[in-house]
């Protein structure tokens, strides 16, 4: 049964905002990058950094980014570099900056040769000098060094398919996923080639994907449909997710597998919530095909029962938002938060609830 979940803390903006990351060069503090997405004032990222001791938020950069900022990624090398997608008088652009000094980010070099709408921007955490961005029809590919940016391929993504986001894979670099129209794609970075598809794959256009971290044949998909699947992507032709999750009454914009457990998964929709899905069930499964067992890729009933007579399911609800809810990012350091971002520039650090947490413990 869901719950309520444990009082959150929040933090707000001066303006409306849609891009937030968690900062992924810092493995013992949980800190969030955030960007406000305003048309006629000056932008501003803000590192944000919770205070275990204090229960509290705070602020510990300001920095000034003039163009609204739509999608922000940082590097898990330096925690003064990162990427963000930005648009001013209705261009478009991608631009790695530094954070270092200074009032406002600085500049260092441009990610060119975009010809439309990008929508996001990934960065590999583990292969450091791999990114990509997400454009309307298109994928490209970037090397990152210490010489600035180089594009190192493109793929298109086919007639009148419209790409809306993506999402790179821990363990594998080589793995890219994209939500398209109401599809799925899934994209080997060797090639830049779209090597898979679910089609239909929601009833509605797909807004986020993201990739198990423990298991790379595992992704999440979220929809304008309300409803979030987990999909097998060896047998992306059979149009079956292997669980299918409710629980929003609007769009689904984000949809994330926690980084450290598989068991986890959050949410976030203009139905101004954020949820938390407790899958023991689903990741029981993905242990035992890890270990060579037959019937792995079999769908997972609704609310299957996992190992500890648990329901694959809706663990907890979070309503400190009154507005659209279009940023989503987990802590990269504590387990058992997720900061979540409206577009009124409410951030909000969400917590696990101490029952989920002792299951996964013991």
């Amino acid at each position: 049964v869901a719950v309520m979940a444990e009082a959150s803390i929040t933090y707000s903006l001066k303006f409306q905002a849609r891009a937030l990351a968690a900062v992924q060069s810092d493995k013992l503090q949980s800190k969030w990058v955030v960007g406000t997405n305003a048309l006629r004032e000056e932008n501003e990222i803000r590192v944000l950094q919770y205070d275990a001791d204090q229960e509290r938020v705070a602020c510990i950069k300001t920095l000034t980014h003039t163009p609204e900022i739509w999608d922000i990624a940082t590097s898990a090398e330096s925690p003064d570099l990162l990427l963000t997608v930005h648009s001013q008088g209705g261009t478009y652009g991608a631009t790695l900056w530094s954070m270092q000094s200074g009032t406002a980010v600085q500049r260092i070099a441009d990610l060119p040769g975009h010809e439309g709408i990008i929508r996001g921007v990934l960065w590999h955490t583990k292969q450091t000098d791999l990114a990509v961005t997400v454009e309307e029809g298109l994928l490209h590919k970037w090397t990152i060094s210490d010489q600035g940016v180089t594009l190192a391929g493109q793929g298109r993504a086919g007639e009148l398919l419209q790409l809306w986001s993506g999402a790179l894979h821990a363990q594998n670099a080589s793995l890219c996923a994209t939500a398209g129209g109401n599809n799925v794609q899934v994209w080997d970075l060797r090639s830049m080639a779209c090597t898979g598809e679910v089609s239909s794959a929601h009833r509605m256009p797909v807004r986020d994907v993201c990739f198990s971290p423990c298991n790379e044949h595992r992704l999440v998909s979220s929809g304008d449909d309300c409803k979030l699947r987990v999909w097998d992507v060896r047998v992306l032709g059979r149009a079956e997710p292997l669980l299918e999750l409710g629980g929003h009454s609007h769009w689904v914009w984000r949809a994330q597998f926690s980084p450290f457990y598989e068991q986890l998964i959050a949410s976030s929709s203009s139905d101004s919530l954020v949820n938390l899905y407790h899958t023991p069930y689903l990741a029981a499964s993905s242990a035992a095909e890890a270990g060579g067992a037959q019937g792995a890729q079999e769908r997972v009933p609704a609310g299957s029962v996992g190992a500890g007579g648990e329901l694959d399911g809706k663990a907890a609800s979070y309503d400190e938002h009154e507005d659209s809810v279009y940023g989503l990012a987990w802590s990269n350091a504590d387990p058992w938060l997720f900061a979540s971002l409206s577009y009124d520039g409410r951030v909000v650090v969400n917590k696990v609830p101490k029952g989920i947490k002792y299951k996964l413990l013991i």
